[in-house]
């Protein structure tokens, strides 16, 4: 397997460097070596849409007063961009049905630029290449030139994967860089030289697998994962072949909330493609 264009060293010539009585190890995605088809565990066919109940506070001003709303966001794939690279999945974005709390003795450009995040958010697109799905933004260069070069100048080693398949409790997975260090790391711990590794803040980690009751529905074997930084964690909880069904980010410097559950998924009709 490659992971970015880069090769690394299969799991099972790993197993073998291990000393003595095997220790609790790290996962790394730099382990795996089979390579999947991404869209059987998250299905970003054109026409799929995922329906959100959404919440968002925060505080604004010298006096922290707290400005909220609840309102409800539909995702949907509109088209697929395939490169030699990757593919690029394009979705809409809408909003409806919003309801705000807005304290009196809140400025009136807090109160707009608030509601300006509520009623047009900048929603990310997303590129599968190999195993990985990255959040990516400004896509015109992809779409456009449609070219390897144009996905190479994004230099994907050097960013975080928003997801990486298929997902296994305790797998952890960063940018290129960040993540073969530890791995390299890992791999002189299991020779027995120096200490294990301890990748923390800016890895996502498969957490737990659990059962959700959402508006939704209740869905069975749902994995949690975590990625933490300085500002506080984001945690997302992701169902194969549905797709991402709750997530909930809580700021540590200030008071700002934000959670998001599904209410509705509809698969695109026949699981049917739409490449460029």
């Amino acid at each position: 397997m490659t992971r970015c264009g880069r090769g690394v060293l299969p799991f099972l010539l790993l197993a073998n460097l291990s000393f003595g009585q095997s220790p609790p190890r790290p996962f790394f995605s730099l382990e795996v070596t089979t390579k999947v088809d991404v869209l059987k565990f998250f299905p970003l066919n054109v026409g799929a849409q995922w329906v959100y109940e959404n919440e968002r506070k925060e505080a604004v001003g010298k006096d922290n007063v707290m400005l909220r709303a609840i309102w409800e966001s539909v995702l949907t794939v509109v088209k697929q961009v395939k490169t030699s690279d990757g593919l690029l999945v394009k979705r809409s974005s809408s909003v409806r049905n919003v309801r705000y709390d807005l304290p009196a003795t809140a400025d009136q450009s807090s109160i707009a630029m608030f509601k300006m995040s509520v009623e047009t958010p900048r929603v990310p697109d997303y590129f599968v290449r190999g195993n990985y799905v990255f959040e990516v933004y400004d896509t015109a260069a992809i779409e456009n030139r449609n070219s390897s070069k144009a996905s190479r100048n994004r230099d994907w080693d050097n960013q975080c994967p928003q997801f990486f398949f298929p997902m296994r409790i305790g797998l952890r997975w960063s940018e290129f860089a960040r993540e073969s260090v530890d791995f390299k790391q890992a791999q002189l711990f299991w020779q027995g030289k120096g200490d294990a590794p301890n990748p923390g803040m800016y890895y996502w980690v498969v957490t737990d697998r659990k059962d959700l009751e959402l508006p939704a529905g209740k869905i069975q074997g749902v994995s949690e994962l975590i990625y933490r930084t300085n500002g506080g964690p984001l945690v997302v909880w992701f169902k194969e072949g549905i797709g991402i069904v709750k997530s909930s980010f809580i700021h540590s410097g200030s008071p700002w909330e934000e959670r998001s559950v599904l209410k509705q998924f509809v698969p695109a009709p026949g699981g049917s493609n739409d490449q460029k």
